[in-house]
């Protein structure tokens, strides 16, 4: 996999690259850690690879801790005050601590001084200069409080085609020499969700299909023959996309119905259905999200009755 190291190979909206880029100059020219930074974004849109990035650029270590796995703040407490001077604490899914973790944070990133409570007493110890990189795909989950100490706010939409289409590209250097169409480039980006991560998973499956069926140029045929084997349509969607889209159909009749319902009948987590499933639907013009629930439009019609047509 060919993950961006540089700012400049990092692919992402202009703006982003250079608000990142100045806090980044700023802060070397001043010998200051790099400011505190909120990263937002999907699943698999780059959090972590530009939190590396950032690190990598900032010449510093960067400590790694998921959200999920702190459920006490002297968990966090310890990472702290291990870190040196300008490190990086990365925290993915940073939504996910606990309130008290939340408001330990405060003075942390607001003054530099970590607060802890010892029986009826409370001891501030005064940390090294130091970074706080969230990352989350729920900034609606993050207290006002902690939001407004990032300096730096990003958020990482879905990318398009032709972002897609580059890294496809960085991603099928291989050395068997096996190359790729540009026809068959651009129909894998299309299908690819608008995520790196799902591009790159992507490529793979195809390489392998190539290495085993001797392809030496994998063409835009080649390219839905790989995706078949791990079940991927030629519109992108899943197993589960296509289950809700024919749940709504067949279950509900078309009718509007709440995430929960629809989640619980599908078998799906409800987050993940609403995260990972629920945008590329709409996105493609086959669900509609309304005040009443989820619906197919014309075109999810249309592509239900030929998918169960096709099964009968």
């Amino acid at each position: 996999m060919a993950r961006p190291y540089t700012l400049e190979s990092f692919i992402a909206s202009d703006s982003i690259k250079n608000l990142i880029k100045i806090s980044i100059d700023s802060a070397k020219k001043q010998d200051i850690s790099c400011p505190h930074s909120l990263i937002v974004g999907g699943a698999g849109t780059g959090k972590t690879t530009l939190s590396n990035i950032i690190g990598h650029e900032m010449d510093v270590k960067m400590h790694t801790i998921m959200g999920p796995t702190i459920t006490k703040d002297m968990m966090l407490v310890n990472k702290l005050m291990k870190m040196k001077t300008h490190e990086i604490l990365f925290i993915d899914e940073i939504h996910s601590l606990p309130k008290n973790v939340f408001e330990m944070l405060y003075s942390v990133m607001e003054d530099g001084f970590l607060t802890m409570r010892i029986g009826n007493n409370t001891m501030n110890y005064k940390l090294k200069p130091i970074t706080i990189i969230g990352a989350t795909n729920m900034p609606e989950c993050l207290p006002t409080p902690l939001v407004d100490r990032f300096k730096v706010k990003v958020h990482l939409n879905l990318y398009t085609n032709e972002d897609i289409s580059k890294i496809i590209k960085l991603n099928t250097f291989n050395d068997r020499g096996i190359t790729f169409t540009d026809d068959a480039v651009t129909a894998l980006s299309k299908v690819c969700r608008g995520v790196p991560r799902v591009a790159i998973n992507y490529v793979d499956t195809i390489l392998d299909y190539a290495i085993a069926k001797d392809i030496m140029q994998v063409e835009e045929s080649d390219v839905q023959c790989g995706l078949d084997l791990i079940g991927i349509d030629r519109l992108g969607l899943n197993d589960t996309d296509r289950r809700i889209l024919v749940t709504l159909y067949e279950t509900f009749l078309c009718m509007p119905t709440g995430i929960e319902t629809l989640a619980s009948v599908v078998g799906q987590n409800e987050k993940i259905l609403a995260t990972q499933h629920e945008p590329f639907l709409i996105s493609s013009g086959l669900l509609l999200k309304t005040g009443q629930g989820r619906t197919l439009t014309e075109a999810g019609l249309d592509y239900v009755v030929e998918v169960t047509s096709d099964e009968a």
